[in-house]
Order: C-alpha cells, then structure tokens, then sequence
C-alpha cells in the first residue's frame, strides 16, 4: 500500500541519513517489532531499555511510512467526543480513556527530556471550535462532561474567540494540555537510543508471514530469510496482514501543507493548536522553526494516484482557508502533501493479542492522536512481554 505522496515535509527538514541495511541472514531474539515508524520505534525503545533482544524490520526505512505524513498534533482529546465515547463505551471506561491520553502527554514530555536531543517537542494548549452554531449545545456538553472529568478546559463565547483570534466561532473549547513535536526526528531518535541498548535494525526488509508454535514465532520475509523469537509485535499499521485487524479500521485519504517560516502569529493565541467540529475538519499548528501547518479536505479512498492528483487542488483549498482565519499572517506555501489516515468505530488504536495467549500483540495506532497512542501502547506491550498488569490494557483491546 502507498501510504504516502513522496515530496513530504519532515523527512526534508530532518535530513537524517540511514545506516541500516536489510537483513540478510537468520536470526534469534527476545522480541520482533515489524515496523519502525513512530509506533515501532516506541515500542522498540521500550523493550531494549527492559534489557530484551530486540529486532526492528521495516519494508522501507526508519520512520518512511505513516509516520513521514503525520501532522503531529500531540492532542488527549480524540477525534471522539467524550460525550459520545462514553455512549459507546460507558461513562467510567470513556473518562479513564481521555485521561490516559491526558497522561500520555506527560510521559513524552519525560521521554523527550531523556532523548537530550531536539525533535520540535513543544507543550501547546488546544482549540476546539464549534464550526456552526448549530453544534453549539453539543459542544457545551463535551465541556461540561470533561469539566466533571477533572480536564482543565475553558469555555470560550463567541466574544473570547474574537478577542483571542483573528476569527470567529460561535464558541470553542479551551484546553491546557496539547503538544507537538516532528514525529520523523522523534521515530529517529527513538530508533537510535534503542541501538545504543543493543537493537537491531533492518530496513528493505519486508515480513510476510508470521508463524506461531508452541516454541516460539517466526517472521518470514521476502528475501527467505526467518527471524525467530519469543514474541512479535507488529506495528505496521495499516498494512497490517492480519484480517482482523483490518477489520477494524476505515482507511481515507488526508491532506496537509507547510509555510515557510514567517516571523511572527497575529490573532493565534499562544500558538495553540487548532481543530474544530465539523467532519471531515480542519486541523492547524505551528512548528519549531516557526512555520504553519495546516490539513484537512479528507476523503473517502484511498487510491494512490487518484489521491495524489488532488495535492495541487487540495493545496489551494487549504491556503485560502489559512489565510481567510490569519488574515495577518503573510504565508507562502512551501511543502504539500497528501497520506493514508485510519478511523476506529470509537476512535482508538487496537492494542494486544487478537487472541488470549498468543505471542504475537498488535499496535494499531489508527486515528488522530497516533503519537499519544504510540506511548500508550508501547506501555501496555511492554507490560504484556514482561507479564506484568496493565490497568489500561482492556481499553484498548480486541473484541471490546
């Protein structure tokens, strides 16, 4: 699957260059992560400071799928409201889902710290717009309900918005806790800090099967070549081979672009990030080097080069609405992009084993909040490997 259009931005800013090579030989360890986009190199990251043996495979390179197209808004709030998650799910269960995502917050945070090297991590608040006024009522009560959650949230009235931005909204909801962060650098810096504890890393390498017996799991690649372990993770995402885990998500196709940096952000209150009600929605940020990142104009399919024929389209689109918003704000376009994004019935990653006992455990980080869900997941693996209990592992499940 093309999961990507080619000319993507992170990948260019970062420059990173790769020292990995394929696998050209058999192997034994504690652990293989098929994967080494954000969510694998979190995992990856998690098990070699366990002091396991760990294997990373990828079928491109490090951090060159999903990962390269995201936007990286570092929200706790997912794309489903908590009124509406806890229709779904239960009010209990749905609250202690948008704290976990609230603490996932902080944990990057630390995780960056220990990284000691920049990845455009930022601590940001959020804005939650009502895009028409007729989703006003609705948007009182997901205040209302993450108010009564403990969430630190402010109301904004229409007159807030106008005095805070250079828009109108016929509310928002105000939120303290967000971040953003390139999602490149930080897979990179992952990948690199779990060598250093004795990773093995293998790009070109594609895993094509996976065997599970009573004496281990065997990755089978297309080369011919078997990577034999105790346990698997697979974290390919939406290329996941399994069907029932493709069962559960909706793939669509979702566009961005980047600014050069400007100098400085009239009518944007403290840089927060930016989404709204509406569905698809528009979603907004700002980076390290002082750029503008903007996406939205989602659609349906997913084919590669019908999607990639919109870029230019979509890219004139979402300049117009850039500028219509910050009217202030002198932008030039200077990066586009288009990728492929998954959606869950109740908007969260599936963490675990398809079934109970077996040794091969999946991190789709499908939805909006994919880095939120990579920390969670890597937490809740981590535990699984070392079977340990996880308080949150049943939120995230198979079969819930």
């Amino acid at each position: 699957m093309d999961l990507k259009s080619d000319a993507l931005f992170w990948p260019r800013l970062s420059r990173t260059p790769t020292t990995h090579g394929p696998l050209r030989q058999n192997l034994h360890c504690d652990v293989a992560v098929i994967g080494a986009g954000l969510s694998g190199a979190m995992i990856a990251h998690a098990l070699s400071d366990e002091g396991l043996d760990v294997v990373i495979l990828d079928k491109r390179g490090v951090g060159h799928g999903s990962t390269s197209a995201s936007t990286a808004l570092v929200l706790y709030e997912i794309d489903t409201p908590l009124i509406e998650l806890a229709r779904q799910r239960g009010r209990a269960a749905a609250v202690k889902t948008y704290r976990r995502c609230l603490d996932a917050i902080a944990e990057l945070a630390a995780l960056v710290r220990q990284l000691k090297s920049p990845c455009g991590f930022r601590r940001r608040q959020s804005l939650y717009l009502a895009s028409r006024p007729t989703e006003l009522g609705t948007l009182k009560q997901e205040f209302a309900a993450r108010k009564r959650a403990g969430l630190d949230v402010q109301f904004l009235t229409r007159p807030d918005v106008e005095k805070w931005f250079s828009f109108s909204a016929p509310g928002a909801i105000y939120s303290a806790d967000a971040a953003e962060v390139d999602p490149f650098r930080l897979t990179t810096l992952l990948i690199k800090a779990a060598r250093r504890q004795g990773a093995r890393v293998f790009v070109r390498t594609e895993a094509t099967n996976v065997s599970e017996s009573q004496h281990g799991v065997i990755v089978h690649t297309s080369a011919g070549h078997r990577v034999t372990a105790r346990w698997v993770v697979v974290a390919a995402g939406f290329e996941s081979a399994a069907k029932a885990a493709r069962r559960v998500v909706r793939l669509k196709s979702s566009y961005a672009l980047a600014t050069r940096p400007v100098n400085a952000f009239p009518g944007w209150h403290q840089r927060c990030l930016i989404w709204e009600t509406k569905r698809p929605y528009l979603y907004l940020r700002t980076t390290a080097d002082d750029r503008i990142m903007i996406g939205g104009e989602d659609e349906d399919f997913i084919d590669a080069r019908k999607r990639d024929r919109l870029i230019r389209t979509k890219c004139t689109v979402l300049t117009r609405k850039l500028r219509q918003l910050f009217p202030d704000i002198p932008v030039e376009p200077a990066c586009a992009w288009a990728g492929t994004f998954g959606e869950t019935k109740d908007g969260l990653p599936y963490i675990g084993p398809l079934k109970p006992g077996s040794r091969v455990l999946y991190a789709l980080c499908y939805g909006a909040n994919g880095t939120n869900f990579a920390v969670i997941a890597a937490d809740i693996i981590r535990n699984s490997i070392l079977q340990k209990r996880n308080a949150y592992a049943r939120l995230f499940e198979f079969g819930r």
